[in-house]
């Protein structure tokens, strides 16, 4: 401790010191059908209406973390992660859509006659299952 600094402090750059540039931090994707999905995935974003609106309303400079950032296609990750990236951009992107209230409408009418007609077909079975039931009594 006669640098002023605790004990594990040391330790932990000993740990740092053992990072390359050959480690996972410094590599980028480099398999071209890779690259080409995830451009086509970004590509499909990009030319969304909520894309477009979001680009016009907020510029670069002004953006928090909360709101949309393009995937680095660039990065090493799974695949599975990369769409897990994109599904939430493309989530965010959503918000920023010129018809929010039409899509939303639209939105609660499918689930409405989703339910109805599930409601129907469970109301359906209950009804044949009591039918069964008071019969055998």
């Amino acid at each position: 401790m006669a640098s002023g600094f605790p004990e594990w402090s040391t330790d932990l750059s000993k740990s740092y010191q053992s990072l390359s540039l050959g480690s996972s931090i410094w590599s980028v994707e480099s398999d071209p059908r890779v690259l080409l999905r995830r451009q086509k995935q970004i590509d499909y974003g990009k030319s969304t209406a909520g894309y477009h609106n979001y680009l016009s309303a907020v510029p670069k400079p002004k953006r928090n973390i909360q709101q949309p950032e393009t995937p680095d296609k660039f990065q090493v990750c799974s695949r599975r992660s990369f769409d897990a990236q994109i599904k939430i951009w493309r989530l965010l992107l959503h918000s920023w859509d010129d018809d929010e209230e039409d899509d939303a409408s639209a939105r609660r009418e499918k689930r409405r006659k989703y339910n109805n007609s599930e409601g129907t077909a469970s109301s359906e079975n209950s009804m044949s299952v009591e039918d069964d039931t008071t019969t055998e009594s």
